[in-house]
């Protein structure tokens, strides 16, 4: 499989875990996704999703301080 696999995983799982209202889950499985994004190397735009969808795993969490910090680490990503 190719290194970056995992990470596509988890961010799936991720967001449908989110869907399914099941925010602690998302916030893990988000947070895992982008350990393996970043490990991999996945490219900026897909690592910058898996951010935007842990921020808003954290905002549903009402965890706003950490919700604010997966947006502004995104933001370098996004302008890369």
């Amino acid at each position: 499989a190719e290194p970056h696999t995992l990470a596509l995983a988890l961010r799936h799982h991720c967001v449908q875990l989110h869907l399914a209202a099941r925010f602690d889950e998302a916030v893990q499985a988000c947070r895992e996704a982008s350990v393996e994004a970043a490990r991999s190397n996945l490219a900026p735009a897909s690592r910058v999703a898996i951010l935007v969808d842990l921020g808003r795993a954290l905002q549903d969490k009402n965890q706003l301080a950490e919700a604010e910090k997966a947006y502004l680490a995104a933001m370098p990503l996004a302008r890369s």
